[in-house]
């Protein structure tokens, strides 16, 4: 292997689930603090998975692989690939559509804060 496409194809994502029934047994204090503890602990993650990630990609390309960018149309592609292979998910039900809106949604507003 001589090349390394810069393209990323794939999101990872974790949730923490909380019972609402469970939830709501704590004060409201304590649910505000809950709030602010995960979501401080998930910036945090996140932040360093990002520098992971760039840190794995640079210690790939000292490794002499030759990086190549793709083009629009080729990321367009791909995008539409992408695009029919999430579709299929909820068809077969694998995602609901409501979830899916929910998840784009959150992408989209994350994309917007950086």
């Amino acid at each position: 292997m001589n090349y390394l496409t810069d393209m990323p194809l794939l999101y990872t994502f974790g949730t923490l689930g909380i019972h609402e029934k469970f939830f709501k047994r704590l004060s409201a204090e304590d649910q505000q603090v809950v709030r602010q503890v995960l979501e401080s602990t998930f910036a945090k993650l996140d932040a360093e998975s990002r520098q992971e990630n760039l840190s794995a990609f640079q210690a790939v390309k000292q490794q002499g692989l030759e990086v190549v960018e793709p083009s629009p149309e080729q990321l367009a592609e791909w995008r539409d690939y992408a695009k029919r292979a999430t579709a299929e998910l909820v068809e077969e039900g694998e995602i609901s559509q409501e979830m899916l809106d929910r998840l784009n949604a959150i992408l989209a507003q994350q994309r917007e804060g950086q």
